[in-house]
């Protein structure tokens, strides 16, 4: 082959890894903010999934966005406000999308221009398939997007969307090509927008993830409690390699406050999304947190571990009897969850083969500090202990080199 020959080839292999990835220049770190769905779905009425009388979706999301900057929440990094399903009701003559007269009564661009003037960043939903989810309870037929998605990506353009969650319910299609006709479909609006290809489909979305999106859904949804997130932690440990800035692996929605997990278990969740580089989207309502779980959500040291520059996903270093040690890389050192998933309260030890997993010389002494306590807890090396975690609870450590 001649030289230019060889330059020519190149330069179309370049270009088509160009044409087919996301390059939206968006998600170098998780995305942080708010999804509606767990927050606000018991005002939809069963089993037609509409909202109920009075209930003004455009409205509460106001309510709630104004709430979390008066705060502070926005000034911790929690910039997207993300509208889940149920929000959109058919589809004019020409095909274009039409927002829920009762959720927006002065239409969708005005919510988006109120929450941009006070600073954070909107959302919005839809699904590969011909219907949203909803209507599996046999619900108003939501449109999907399915052989709309030029044109549904130019309304959320238009929109000023800055987020959009792709659901796969009332899919029969290729789910890698027809997230990839979205996303050509994003990035011809030539407006960046953050997106989400929520498929739960493990390794085989993983694997192709960077290609198709920010974040990609690899279980399912975490809403109904501890056994949910902890099944999407377990599906997320072997997924590591395939996250990092730019697109992430994503095991769901925070819940910490929620009804259904108990103080300690929202705190350990709150720490495993931090370790496992997932996206920080508050789904309960904030206005109904307590101060303990306030508390939670606003540790700026472990929202630090979760957006720390590196963008390595933690892994899992040690499983002794459901007692478990993960490690995450850090741009500054490392970060240590401690976990106790067994029935007693127990100690949980990383010991020397486990610390080996930061290659430290064999006397070298690390600085640990407590991410929760907030306190610096001394010189140490070759190991540590926590103990006395309680069950379903957890101790995250910073260690400085």
């Amino acid at each position: 082959m001649t030289r230019i020959g060889l330059v020519i080839l190149l330069l179309v292999i370049v270009l088509t890894v160009a044409i087919n990835c996301l390059d939206n220049g968006l998600g170098k770190t998780p995305a942080m903010g708010f999804n509606s769905w767990y927050a606000l779905h018991s005002h939809l009425t069963y089993p037609n999934y509409t909202w109920e009388k009075g209930f003004v979706l455009d409205q509460e999301i106001r309510n709630i966005a104004m709430w979390m900057k008066t705060n502070g929440f926005l000034d911790l990094g929690y910039e997207y406000i993300n509208l889940d399903d149920c929000i959109m009701v058919g589809r004019d003559a020409n095909g274009k999308l039409i927002p829920d007269p009762q959720a927006f009564p002065n239409g969708v661009k005005s919510l988006a221009d109120y929450l941009h003037s006070i600073g954070f960043k909107f959302g919005v939903y839809t699904d590969r398939g011909i219907y949203t989810c909803s209507c599996y309870a046999g619900g108003l037929k939501r449109p999907g997007s399915f052989g709309f998605e030029k044109k549904d990506a130019e309304s959320y353009a238009e929109w000023t969307v800055d987020y959009l969650k792709e659901d796969s319910c009332f899919a029969s299609g290729n789910a890698i090509d027809e997230y990839a006709t979205m996303r050509d479909a994003l990035n011809a609006t030539g407006r960046p927008i953050y997106f989400s290809a929520c498929w739960g489909a493990g390794k085989t979305i993983a694997e192709v993830g960077k290609t198709l999106a920010n974040e990609w859904r690899i279980g399912p949804d975490d809403g109904s409690g501890w056994g949910a997130i902890l099944q999407n932690i377990n599906i997320d440990k072997d997924l590591w390699p395939y996250s990092g800035p730019g697109g992430w692996n994503d095991p769901g929605l925070l819940i910490a406050g929620d009804s259904s997990l108990n103080l300690t278990q929202s705190k350990t969740h709150f720490s495993f999304w931090a370790i496992l580089a997932s996206k920080l989207l508050i789904s309960v309502d904030p206005r109904k947190m307590t101060p303990d779980v306030i508390e939670i959500y606003t540790n700026k040291e472990v929202i630090a571990v979760d957006q720390d520059k590196l963008g390595k996903q933690g892994r899992l270093w040690s499983n002794s009897t459901n007692k478990q040690v993960w490690g995450r890389e850090l741009s500054d050192g490392w970060s240590l969850l401690f976990y106790n998933g067994s029935p007693e309260v127990s100690d949980v030890v990383c010991d020397y083969s486990c610390w080996g997993n930061m290659n430290l010389q064999p006397e070298q002494l690390v600085e640990l500090r407590d991410l929760w306590l907030h306190q610096d807890l001394g010189k140490f090396k070759g190991g540590y202990t926590a103990r006395g975690v309680a069950p379903t609870g957890s101790v995250m450590l910073k260690i400085s080199l």
